[in-house]
C-alpha cells in the first residue's frame, strides 16, 4: 500500500514538473493557453464554492479575531499617543526654558555688562578649589 502512494506522489510531481518544464517552452504557448482555458472552465464551479465556503466559514472567524485585535491595537494607541503627547509637551517647556535663560542672559548682559565681567574675571581668575568657581 506504502510503495502504491510513493508511486503515485511521485508520478503527480514528475507531471506537474513536466508541465511547468513545457509550459516556459515558445513551442507551447498556443497549447498551454489553451490548456489554460480548459481548466479554468472546469475547475471554475470547484474554485467558486471553495470561495464561497471560505467567505462563510472561515473569513468570521479571522473577522472576530481581526475585531479583537485591531481593538486592542487602538487601545495601545491611545495609550502611545497620550504618552507621545506628553513627552513633547516636555521637550517643549525645555527647549522654551533654555531659550528664556539664554535670551534673559543675553538681556542682563546688555543692561548690566559690570555684573557680568566681574562674574568672569573672578571664575578666570579663581583656582579650581575656589568657591566662586563652583
Amino acid at each position: 500500500m506504502e510503495k502504491s502512494v510513493i508511486i503515485k506522489n511521485i508520478s503527480i510531481v514528475v507531471i506537474i514538473l513536466t508541465a511547468v518544464f513545457l509550459s516556459q517552452q515558445p513551442y507551447f504557448k498556443k497549447t498551454s493557453k489553451d490548456l489554460y482555458n480548459k481548466a479554468v472552465t472546469q475547475i471554475g464551479p470547484y474554485w467558486s464554492n471553495a470561495e464561497n465556503w471560505a467567505k462563510s466559514n472561515i473569513y468570521p472567524k479571522i473577522g472576530d479575531v481581526y475585531s479583537k485585535a485591531s481593538s486592542e491595537a487602538q487601545d495601545r494607541g491611545e495609550g502611545i499617543k497620550n504618552e507621545l503627547t506628553l513627552q513633547k509637551e516636555k521637550v517643549s517647556e525645555n527647549f522654551g526654558e533654555k531659550i528664556k535663560n539664554y535670551f534673559s542672559g543675553i538681556v542682563d548682559s546688555v543692561f548690566n555688562p559690570s555684573k557680568n565681567a566681574s562674574q568672569n574675571a573672578s571664575q578666570q581668575n579663581c583656582p579650581q578649589s575656589c568657591p566662586a568657581a563652583k
